[in-house]
Protein backbone atom coordinates (compact mmCIF):
# COMPACT_ATOMS: atom_id res chain seq x y z
CA UNK A 1 0.00 0.00 0.00
CA UNK A 2 1.32 3.33 -0.92
CA UNK A 3 1.78 5.73 2.05
CA UNK A 4 -1.53 7.71 2.81
CA UNK A 5 -2.29 10.72 4.32
CA UNK A 6 -5.33 11.44 6.69
CA UNK A 7 -7.08 14.83 6.51
CA UNK A 8 -8.70 16.32 8.83
CA UNK A 9 -11.11 19.61 8.93
CA UNK A 10 -9.57 20.98 12.29
CA UNK A 11 -11.81 23.60 12.40
CA UNK A 12 -14.63 25.93 11.21
CA UNK A 13 -15.20 29.22 11.84
CA UNK A 14 -18.01 31.74 10.55
CA UNK A 15 -19.39 35.72 10.99
CA UNK A 16 -21.56 35.57 13.95
CA UNK A 17 -24.43 36.81 11.21
CA UNK A 18 -25.03 37.53 7.99
CA UNK A 19 -27.68 38.94 6.07
CA UNK A 20 -29.50 36.81 2.83
CA UNK A 21 -27.86 37.68 -0.51
CA UNK A 22 -24.93 39.16 0.93
CA UNK A 23 -21.03 37.90 0.67
CA UNK A 24 -20.73 35.87 4.02
CA UNK A 25 -17.37 34.66 5.85
CA UNK A 26 -16.13 31.24 6.50
CA UNK A 27 -12.90 30.05 7.74
CA UNK A 28 -11.52 26.55 8.38
CA UNK A 29 -8.22 24.50 8.86
CA UNK A 30 -7.42 21.32 6.74
CA UNK A 31 -4.44 18.89 8.39
CA UNK A 32 -2.79 15.81 7.85
CA UNK A 33 -3.22 14.02 10.70
CA UNK A 34 -0.07 12.60 12.20
CA UNK A 35 -1.86 10.25 14.54
CA UNK A 36 -3.06 8.34 11.31
CA UNK A 37 -1.17 9.11 8.48
CA UNK A 38 1.95 8.03 7.05
CA UNK A 39 3.08 9.72 4.53
CA UNK A 40 2.36 13.06 3.04
CA UNK A 41 -0.72 13.52 0.29
CA UNK A 42 0.17 11.79 -2.72
CA UNK A 43 -1.59 15.06 -5.04
CA UNK A 44 -1.11 18.68 -4.70
CA UNK A 45 -4.45 19.75 -5.58
CA UNK A 46 -7.99 19.03 -4.39
CA UNK A 47 -11.32 20.41 -3.27
CA UNK A 48 -12.43 21.80 -0.49
CA UNK A 49 -16.48 22.24 -0.60
CA UNK A 50 -18.36 24.94 1.36
CA UNK A 51 -21.69 24.08 2.00
CA UNK A 52 -24.60 26.38 3.62
CA UNK A 53 -27.14 23.70 5.43
CA UNK A 54 -29.78 24.20 7.94
CA UNK A 55 -29.28 21.86 10.33
CA UNK A 56 -26.76 20.48 12.72
CA UNK A 57 -25.78 17.34 11.37
CA UNK A 58 -24.82 19.12 7.82
CA UNK A 59 -28.22 17.71 6.19
CA UNK A 60 -30.35 20.27 4.20
CA UNK A 61 -27.76 21.55 2.04
CA UNK A 62 -29.30 25.02 0.20
CA UNK A 63 -25.92 26.25 -1.05
CA UNK A 64 -22.92 24.21 -2.24
CA UNK A 65 -19.32 26.70 -3.37
CA UNK A 66 -16.03 24.48 -3.98
CA UNK A 67 -12.61 25.62 -3.26
CA UNK A 68 -9.47 24.56 -5.17
CA UNK A 69 -6.63 23.78 -2.92
CA UNK A 70 -2.95 23.76 -4.60
CA UNK A 71 0.24 22.13 -2.97
CA UNK A 72 1.44 19.06 -1.19
CA UNK A 73 0.55 18.21 2.69
CA UNK A 74 2.62 16.71 4.66
CA UNK A 75 2.51 14.70 7.96
CA UNK A 76 1.43 17.35 10.67
CA UNK A 77 1.03 19.99 8.12
CA UNK A 78 -2.17 22.44 7.93
CA UNK A 79 -3.35 24.93 5.93
CA UNK A 80 -6.18 27.74 6.89
CA UNK A 81 -8.14 29.18 4.27
CA UNK A 82 -10.77 31.83 4.25
CA UNK A 83 -13.42 32.65 2.02
CA UNK A 84 -16.79 34.26 1.48
CA UNK A 85 -19.51 32.96 0.34
CA UNK A 86 -22.65 34.33 -0.89
CA UNK A 87 -25.83 33.63 1.23
CA UNK A 88 -28.92 32.59 -1.00
CA UNK A 89 -31.59 35.31 -1.23
CA UNK A 90 -34.53 35.07 0.43
CA UNK A 91 -33.30 33.14 3.75
CA UNK A 92 -33.53 33.89 7.49
CA UNK A 93 -32.90 31.87 10.60
CA UNK A 94 -30.16 29.61 11.81
CA UNK A 95 -27.99 28.10 9.49
CA UNK A 96 -24.69 26.35 9.47
CA UNK A 97 -21.48 25.63 7.82
CA UNK A 98 -20.27 22.49 6.51
CA UNK A 99 -16.76 21.85 5.05
CA UNK A 100 -15.85 19.10 3.42
CA UNK A 101 -12.05 18.59 1.71
CA UNK A 102 -10.56 15.00 0.02
CA UNK A 103 -9.38 14.20 -2.79
CA UNK A 104 -5.82 12.67 -1.87
CA UNK A 105 -5.53 8.82 -0.67
CA UNK A 106 -6.41 8.43 2.77
CA UNK A 107 -6.94 4.44 2.47
CA UNK A 108 -9.64 3.93 5.33
CA UNK A 109 -9.30 7.16 7.27
CA UNK A 110 -11.91 9.31 5.17
CA UNK A 111 -14.99 9.22 7.95
CA UNK A 112 -12.75 13.06 9.57
CA UNK A 113 -13.21 14.90 6.25
CA UNK A 114 -15.68 16.90 7.41
CA UNK A 115 -16.79 19.41 10.41
CA UNK A 116 -19.43 21.60 10.35
CA UNK A 117 -19.57 24.75 12.20
CA UNK A 118 -21.43 26.55 15.07
CA UNK A 119 -24.85 27.88 14.18
CA UNK A 120 -25.00 31.47 12.76
CA UNK A 121 -27.95 33.89 12.64
CA UNK A 122 -29.08 35.15 8.78
CA UNK A 123 -31.34 38.04 8.72
CA UNK A 124 -33.88 38.63 5.39
CA UNK A 125 -32.13 41.20 3.33
CA UNK A 126 -35.33 43.37 2.06
CA UNK A 127 -36.17 42.94 -1.55
CA UNK A 128 -35.99 45.29 -4.61
CA UNK A 129 -38.65 45.28 -7.25
CA UNK A 130 -37.13 46.58 -10.53
CA UNK A 131 -40.43 47.91 -12.60
CA UNK A 132 -40.38 49.42 -16.04
CA UNK A 133 -42.62 52.38 -15.54
CA UNK A 134 -43.11 54.25 -18.67
CA UNK A 135 -42.16 53.91 -22.21
CA UNK A 136 -41.73 56.50 -24.93
CA UNK A 137 -42.13 55.62 -28.32
CA UNK A 138 -42.88 57.36 -32.02
CA UNK A 139 -46.47 58.03 -31.65
CA UNK A 140 -46.96 58.98 -35.70
CA UNK A 141 -46.42 56.21 -38.27
CA UNK A 142 -42.68 55.45 -39.23
CA UNK A 143 -41.00 53.74 -42.30
CA UNK A 144 -39.32 50.47 -42.24
CA UNK A 145 -35.38 50.92 -42.11
CA UNK A 146 -35.66 53.99 -40.30
CA UNK A 147 -34.02 54.92 -37.28
CA UNK A 148 -36.30 55.50 -34.06
CA UNK A 149 -35.72 56.76 -30.58
CA UNK A 150 -37.41 54.55 -27.42
CA UNK A 151 -36.47 55.65 -23.96
CA UNK A 152 -37.54 54.09 -20.62
CA UNK A 153 -37.11 54.49 -17.58
CA UNK A 154 -37.06 51.48 -14.63
CA UNK A 155 -37.77 52.71 -10.61
CA UNK A 156 -36.91 50.21 -7.67
CA UNK A 157 -40.86 50.11 -6.10
CA UNK A 158 -39.02 47.14 -3.60
CA UNK A 159 -38.15 47.56 -0.16
CA UNK A 160 -34.80 47.31 -0.54
CA UNK A 161 -32.01 48.80 -2.62
CA UNK A 162 -30.93 46.58 -5.90
CA UNK A 163 -27.19 46.16 -6.41
CA UNK A 164 -24.95 45.56 -9.05
CA UNK A 165 -25.72 45.28 -12.69
CA UNK A 166 -28.69 43.86 -14.73
CA UNK A 167 -29.85 43.83 -18.71
CA UNK A 168 -32.84 45.67 -19.98
CA UNK A 169 -34.27 44.16 -23.40
CA UNK A 170 -35.97 45.95 -25.80
CA UNK A 171 -37.92 44.33 -28.41
CA UNK A 172 -40.86 45.27 -30.74
CA UNK A 173 -43.98 43.04 -30.65
CA UNK A 174 -46.49 42.72 -33.57
CA UNK A 175 -49.91 44.38 -32.21
CA UNK A 176 -52.52 40.96 -33.66
CA UNK A 177 -49.18 38.95 -34.84
CA UNK A 178 -46.09 36.55 -33.73
CA UNK A 179 -43.86 38.85 -34.95
CA UNK A 180 -41.02 39.79 -32.37
CA UNK A 181 -37.92 42.37 -33.15
CA UNK A 182 -35.43 42.12 -30.79
CA UNK A 183 -33.36 45.77 -30.53
CA UNK A 184 -31.22 44.72 -28.03
CA UNK A 185 -30.14 44.73 -24.44
CA UNK A 186 -28.41 47.32 -22.39
CA UNK A 187 -26.41 46.72 -18.92
CA UNK A 188 -26.89 49.00 -15.95
CA UNK A 189 -24.41 48.56 -12.77
CA UNK A 190 -25.32 51.00 -9.76
CA UNK A 191 -22.92 52.27 -7.81
CA UNK A 192 -21.94 50.89 -4.54
CA UNK A 193 -25.28 51.90 -2.51
CA UNK A 194 -27.31 50.45 -5.56
CA UNK A 195 -30.37 51.60 -7.17
CA UNK A 196 -32.60 52.31 -3.65
CA UNK A 197 -36.28 52.60 -2.69
CA UNK A 198 -37.79 54.76 -5.43
CA UNK A 199 -35.39 55.78 -7.09
CA UNK A 200 -35.33 55.52 -11.05
CA UNK A 201 -33.18 55.53 -13.65
CA UNK A 202 -33.88 56.67 -17.39
CA UNK A 203 -32.23 55.50 -21.05
CA UNK A 204 -32.37 56.63 -24.50
CA UNK A 205 -31.61 54.53 -27.56
CA UNK A 206 -32.04 55.26 -31.07
CA UNK A 207 -32.77 52.11 -33.36
CA UNK A 208 -32.96 51.10 -37.09
CA UNK A 209 -35.55 49.48 -37.72
CA UNK A 210 -35.67 46.68 -39.99
CA UNK A 211 -36.49 46.73 -43.96
CA UNK A 212 -39.59 45.00 -45.73
CA UNK A 213 -41.53 45.05 -42.03
CA UNK A 214 -45.15 46.36 -41.62
CA UNK A 215 -47.82 46.41 -39.10
CA UNK A 216 -48.37 47.51 -35.59
CA UNK A 217 -45.97 47.08 -33.18
CA UNK A 218 -46.16 47.74 -29.74
CA UNK A 219 -42.06 48.50 -27.66
CA UNK A 220 -41.71 45.75 -25.23
CA UNK A 221 -38.98 46.68 -22.31
CA UNK A 222 -37.99 43.84 -19.90
CA UNK A 223 -35.64 44.90 -16.69
CA UNK A 224 -33.47 42.15 -15.17
CA UNK A 225 -33.26 40.54 -18.38
CA UNK A 226 -30.90 38.51 -17.03
CA UNK A 227 -32.06 37.59 -13.73
CA UNK A 228 -29.08 39.53 -12.15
Amino acid sequence: TIPYADLVVDSVETDDTGDSGQPFNVSWRVRNDGTNAIGQTNSTTWTDTVQITTNPDGTGVIATVPFNHVGALAIDGFYDRSVDVVLPNGISGPFYAKVTTGGPFEFVDTDNNTRVSDAFDVTFTPAPDLTVTDITAPTLPVTSGDAIDLSWTVENDGDGPAKGSWTDRVRLVQVGGSQVINLGTFTYTTDPDGLVVNETYSRQERFTLPKNVSGIFRVEVLTNANNA
